[in-house]
C-alpha cells in the first residue's frame, strides 16, 4: 500500500513538471504574444561564424523564457538549439552553419499559461552594403554582420482580443490592444477591423468594395469599438510614420461575439 502511494505521488509530480515544459509547435497561432525585437526578421548575415544577439520585449506575467533555434536542412526546419529557463530579454549565440535559421521565444506564466512569438527568419548569403544599414553581431568579429532590410520590419503585435477568443459580453463593447512597434519612428497605427456573413459566407472586406468595419488611424496602442452583432470578427494592425510609410500587417486575429440576452 505503501509503495503504490509513493508511485501515485511521482506519477502526479511528473505530470506537474511536464505541464510546465513548452510544447514547442511552429504551426500554432499563438494566443498571447512575445514581441521579438532583434536581428529583424528576414535579414541575412554573410559569414560564419557569427556571434548573434537575439533580443526580445519582456512580456508582463511571464516567469520564464525558452529561446529555440532551427536550422534548415533539405527543406525542413530542425531544432539545433534551445535554451529554457531564461529570465533576461537576450540570449547571444555562437552560429556556425552555412544555413538559414529562425528563431521563437516562447514564455511561461502561472499556472502553465504559455506565450508565444512569431519565428523569424536569418538567411545566409548575401553581400554586406553600407547603403542597407549593416550592423555588426559581434564584437571580436568586425567582418561578420547580421544586415537588416531598409524597409521597416517591426510591425506591431496584437494584444487582445486574443485569437480565436469567444466575447459575451453585452453591450459589445471591446477594446483593441497592441504592443508597441519596436522601430520608435512608427509609434502611429492603423487598425482595421472585418465582420463575417454567414449569407452569402464572406467577410464583409471581400463584399463592399473592401469597405471595412473599422479601418482608421490611432496615436496610442488601443482602440475602442462597439461590435455591431453576434458573428465572427478579425482585426489587424500596421505602424505609420510622419512620411506615411508603413511597416508590415499584423497577422489578422479572428474572435467571436456571442452575447445573446
Amino acid at each position: 500500500m505503501k509503495k503504490a502511494l509513493i508511485f501515485t505521488v511521482i506519477v502526479f509530480m511528473s505530470m506537474g513538471l511536464a505541464a510546465q515544459i513548452p510544447r514547442l509547435d511552429p504551426g500554432k497561432v499563438p494566443a498571447n504574444a512575445i514581441a521579438l525585437i532583434s536581428p529583424g526578421n528576414e535579414g541575412y548575415f554573410n559569414a560564419i561564424p557569427v556571434e548573434i544577439v537575439f533580443r526580445w520585449q519582456k512580456t508582463p506575467g511571464v516567469l520564464n523564457y525558452t529561446f529555440v533555434l532551427q536550422v534548415k536542412d533539405n527543406g525542413a526546419w530542425k531544432t539545433t538549439l534551445t535554451r529554457p529557463n531564461l529570465t533576461s530579454d537576450h540570449v547571444t549565440v555562437t552560429y556556425n552553419r552555412p544555413s538559414d535559421l529562425r528563431w521563437q521565444v516562447v514564455g511561461i506564466g502561472p499556472r502553465g499559461v504559455r506565450y508565444e512569438s512569431p519565428w523569424w527568419v536569418l538567411h545566409y548569403g548575401g553581400a554586406v552594403s553600407s547603403t542597407q544599414g549593416g550592423t555588426t553581431a559581434g564584437g571580436d568579429m568586425a567582418s561578420t554582420h547580421v544586415v537588416k532590410k531598409p524597409t521597416p520590419k517591426f510591425h506591431p503585435v496584437p494584444i487582445s482580443p486574443t485569437a480565436g477568443v469567444v466575447l459575451r459580453n453585452y453591450p459589445r463593447t471591446m477594446t483593441f490592444t497592441w504592443l508597441h512597434s519596436t522601430n520608435p519612428q512608427f509609434r502611429h497605427y492603423q487598425i482595421q477591423v472585418d465582420i463575417y456573413h454567414p449569407n452569402p459566407a464572406k467577410w464583409q472586406s471581400e463584399m463592399r468594395n473592401n469597405k471595412l468595419l473599422v479601418d482608421t488611424m490611432v496615436n496610442g496602442n488601443e482602440y475602442s469599438y462597439k461590435f455591431p452583432a453576434d458573428r465572427d470578427g478579425r482585426w489587424r494592425v500596421r505602424g505609420v510614420n510622419n512620411n506615411d510609410r508603413v511597416t508590415p500587417w499584423s497577422a489578422w486575429h479572428k474572435f467571436s461575439f456571442r452575447a445573446r440576452h
